[in-house]
């Protein structure tokens, strides 16, 4: 189970990536086991002053257009991505196929 959760993470963190790569939003995924957080900027976060850098007004569209699309997240930038057994192949197919328009909204926001 444990290499199947380490493998949903890795693979759901590297689409978020090229998903936000694909549209010019610079950003960081940042892993802690299984968990991951997704930060809207150039530089490795290490502490709340790194965390206040980010362009943290990017995850409120990115976040309500993945809602839109029946994937849930953590609600707030500051908080970690969790996978559990239940995301099978269909939920991270579901979550790839809802990343190219969330990224696209994350790109688009403006302060």
């Amino acid at each position: 189970m444990y290499a199947r959760l380490d493998h949903v993470s890795a693979t759901i963190g590297a689409e978020v990536s090229a998903a936000l790569t694909k549209e010019g939003v610079a950003h960081r995924v940042q892993y802690s086991g299984t968990m991951f957080s997704v930060f809207f900027g150039e530089d490795e976060v290490v502490d709340f002053d790194k965390v206040r850098a980010t362009e943290a007004y990017r995850y409120t569209p990115f976040f309500h257009e993945l809602l839109r699309q029946g994937v849930y997240l953590p609600p707030s930038p500051f908080e970690a991505w969790f996978v559990s057994a239940s995301h099978d192949d269909r939920a991270v197919s579901r979550v790839v196929e809802a990343l190219p328009s969330a990224a696209a909204a994350a790109a688009a926001a403006k302060r």
